[in-house]
């Protein structure tokens, strides 16, 4: 066109195509990357010692939690009803399915290295995720590389991925959806999106944290739909794909619930949930996050702290107040902030009840020395890296290396003063105190079913392996054979364990004339007083001579009484 003297030649305009965009917002080849391949060598080596560190020194069972992660992944293929039924409807399944391939090795089970074998990879996926996320938002490997150094150098996390706790899978899978998701803001390309959502299909089965990044997703597909102008349409359609692909894991877990256990909701108000758990908790007014917008905020931003440190908390926070200067109300700050979800989702769940931590160091509660659940912190590590590397990429290469340090000084300083999650499991309710009865049964267990209420008595028959076998205890998931077992246990089982509150107790009088005459006790726990009982006239019982620290050499929280050598009364 003309204007006066002067002629300006209009240009068309050009609009980059995906595959454009994609390629400007892409790093170099991975394989090329110097920086990528030093945080797998990293976090390896890493992976490797803390698990032998930990390992060793007999803490990788110190959970009560650890021990029932492998025994629902072990009923799978070892139980009087064999089958994936016995994966249970509260914990979801994810972590114990990844485990059944080592499961069935006796010493695998026992030692819990079935599910530190399985954590370690997880580990090392998460950082290689971890990593590519910072780099999509730093485009810079040295600063990526720094910020993944949070997540990797953290003794808490080296502990979590020690265990057969279903941090690590929760960890890998969240990971993954988070950066594809990122990916799918800067690029565009439903590919990415259709990535996040086949990656949130599996967050979704590892823990329930994974719910509310699934429905942080939801919301900001329409958020980011709305600030790039999409369609109404393209908006609908994106948010269908996502949520049918992404929950559709969550569908299958309701209609699971209603089919095995005849409610939907099973999982959130069972008798076995954490609702239930909490709900005593709330009851005796030692939750005082309940209802409490404050402490549930100030206490798990303890926690927080805690798990991560001053150094690496003031670096991140300052990572995210400057990126959300500079990245205002662009889609990748969205992307970025599904690393924020997990933080909001633990205060939410405090605040209604849902979950509880006591930490005595952190955050005094109502009771006085007692830990609980101080490991739900840890996985702010994770968005640590990603807000600490957006801070360390506006420093010259120069000042680079002092957060190698600061780092590095920040885990040592974690480590001398207390693993949160190691204590959490030494000092806490959660910690695996051994019964004796497990140790008896390996001495002088013979044949026949055993009768046991699982989650009220917390025994765990690992300790008796080789000798019993899970496919030997009749508990409640055992379906026909339990019930039938509590109506008439003389015709059933051979052995009945039983505490005075659990639900054989309920429905088999141990104190009637008819019991006594037909069972007799062989033995009480003294720190619990457990019970055992044994079918009356039946052949005499074997002597072995067990030693118990080759048996279980893992737990710190409680002594196993040495056993003396009798056989039937």
């Amino acid at each position: 066109m003309t204007t006066g003297k002067l002629t300006v030649l209009e240009m068309p305009k050009v609009h980059a195509t995906t595959k454009e965009r994609r390629k400007r917002t892409t790093a170099h080849p991975l394989w090329g990357d110097t920086w990528f391949i030093a945080i797998i060598i990293v976090s390896i080596i890493a992976s490797i010692s803390a698990w032998w560190y930990f390992f060793s020194q007999g803490d990788v069972l110190l959970y009560n939690d650890a021990g029932s992660h492998l025994i629902l992944a072990r009923r799978v293929i070892d139980s009087p009803t064999p089958g994936l039924a016995q994966l249970g409807g509260v914990w979801l399944p994810l972590p114990h399915l990844i485990m059944i391939p080592l499961i069935w090795s006796d010493y695998l089970w026992r030692t819990g290295l079935a599910g530190s074998f399985t954590s370690m990879p997880l580990y090392t996926i998460t950082a290689i995720y971890l990593y590519q996320s910072a780099k999509r938002l730093t485009h810079n490997g040295m600063a990526s590389f720094i910020g993944t150094l949070i997540f990797v150098l953290n003794p808490n996390i080296l502990y979590l991925q020690s265990t057969p706790l279903s941090e690590l899978t929760l960890f890998a899978t969240m990971t993954i959806t988070c950066y594809y998701f990122l990916v799918w803001t800067q690029t565009d390309d439903l590919a990415d999106l259709v990535k996040s959502a086949a990656a949130a299909f599996f967050m979704c089965i590892a823990r329930y944290d994974g719910w509310a990044i699934f429905m942080a997703c939801i919301t900001f597909i329409v958020v980011i739909g709305l600030l790039r102008k999409h369609s109404a349409q393209k908006i609908f359609a994106h948010t269908i794909i996502f949520g049918w692909l992404g929950g559709l894991s969550i569908m299958l877990w309701f209609m699971w619930n209603k089919i095995i256990f005849g409610s939907f909701l099973y999982f959130q108000n069972g008798p076995y949930s954490a609702q239930t758990q909490q709900a005593v908790a709330i009851k005796d007014n030692t939750d005082r996050t309940y209802h409490s917008v404050w402490y549930a905020f100030h206490d798990y931003t303890a926690i927080t702290l805690e798990s991560i440190g001053p150094i690496v908390f003031a670096i991140a926070i300052l990572g995210l107040l400057l990126y959300l200067i500079k990245g205002r109300f662009r889609p990748e700050v969205w992307g970025a902030g599904l690393f924020l979800v997990p933080f909001a989702f633990y205060v939410l769940s405090l605040y209604t009840g849902q979950a509880l931590i006591y930490a005595p160091h952190a955050a005094p509660n109502i009771v006085n020395d007692v830990w609980f659940n101080d490991r739900y912190g840890s996985g702010m590590a994770i968005t640590a890296s990603i807000y600490a590397a957006s801070f360390i990429n506006v420093f010259k290469i120069y000042f680079k290396p002092i957060f190698i340090a600061l780092i590095v000084v920040q885990s040592i300083l974690t480590f001398h003063g207390g693993v949160l999650t190691v204590q959490d499991g030494q000092f806490g309710v959660s910690c695996y105190s051994p019964s004796i009865i497990p140790f008896f049964l390996a001495a002088h267990y013979d044949t026949g079913y055993i009768l046991n209420d699982n989650y009220t008595t917390g025994i765990n028959f690992s300790d008796a392996t080789p000798y019993v076998s899970l496919s030997d205890v009749v508990y409640q998931g055992s379906g026909k054979l339990w019930y039938e077992s509590l109506a008439d246990p003389a015709k059933y089982v051979d052995w009945i364990i039983v505490s005075p509150s659990d639900l054989v107790s309920r429905y088999i009088d141990i104190n009637s004339a008819s019991f006594n005459s037909e069972y007799q006790l062989m033995i009480t726990d003294p720190q619990s007083g457990v019970m055992l009982y044994r079918l009356r006239n039946l052949p005499a019982l074997p002597n072995r001579n067990i030693q118990i620290t080759n048996i279980q050499a893992f737990s710190k929280c409680g002594t196993v009484p040495l056993l003396k050598q009798t056989g039937n009364k």
